[in-house]
């Protein structure tokens, strides 16, 4: 019985042998772009992908539809969603208006500007407005959905009340918002400035100019 089992435990050595060459050699040729930490609750991968959070400059959007009819790209426009590109290639990042107001009727081929990259913070980096309609009171004054890029995480984030300005103009000098529209009493303009934090905008005059009696 020595023999056989001599045998057999030079067969098993070998084995095992073999089997730890096989595994170096996987590792050795594995990319380090693949390899990852791992836990109970996260896969991170080891190695930064820059791809994964693009600079402002790599980005351009395009316009979609959300039809009344989903068979039929001629039908009433429903919603407008403005999605993302980088380097030209869609990413599955789209941003939406609020819902549309003030535009009956409207249709794919309807000429309005549906977006805008103005730089609405004053930081030297263009952001993102979209077109919400028109409201105010008497339904005939623009406003926009907002979104900020932020530079140090590289994404864009929504500026909360933004539609609450009527025909948003940006005044790069003062560093403020301005908007505009007429009620009963006259022309109303309404100032608005950036929080300390740069992440919500902040009322802060109110002007109402009267027409002068005939």
């Amino acid at each position: 019985m020595k023999p056989v089992f001599s045998i057999l435990t030079l067969a098993f050595l070998l084995f095992a042998a073999c089997t730890e060459n096989k595994k170096q050699v996987q590792n050795e040729e594995q990319p380090e772009s693949e390899l990852f930490d791992t836990d109970d609750e996260q896969t991170t991968d080891a190695v930064e992908n820059d791809n994964d959070k693009p600079t402002r400059d790599r980005y351009s959007f395009r316009v979609a539809y959300d039809f009344a009819d989903e068979e039929d790209e001629g039908s009433e426009v429903l919603g407008v969603n403005i999605i993302a590109c980088v380097n030209g290639k869609e990413t599955d990042k789209s941003f939406s208006s609020a819902e549309l107001m003030g535009l009956p009727s409207l249709h794919a081929d309807n000429e309005i500007k549906w977006y805008r990259e103005d730089d609405i913070n004053f930081d030297g980096d263009p952001d993102l407005l979209i077109y919400c309609g028109m409201g105010g009171p008497s339904f005939d004054d623009d406003f926009y959905t907002a979104y900020v890029w932020n530079p140090d995480t590289r994404e864009f984030f929504s500026v909360d009340d933004f539609e609450n300005i009527l025909n948003p103009v940006f005044d790069r000098d003062e560093k403020t918002i301005k908007g505009f529209y007429n009620d009963e009493d006259g022309r109303v303009i309404e100032t608005y400035r950036w929080d300390e934090d740069g992440k919500r905008i902040e009322l802060v005059s109110r002007q109402t100019q009267t027409e002068p009696d005939n």
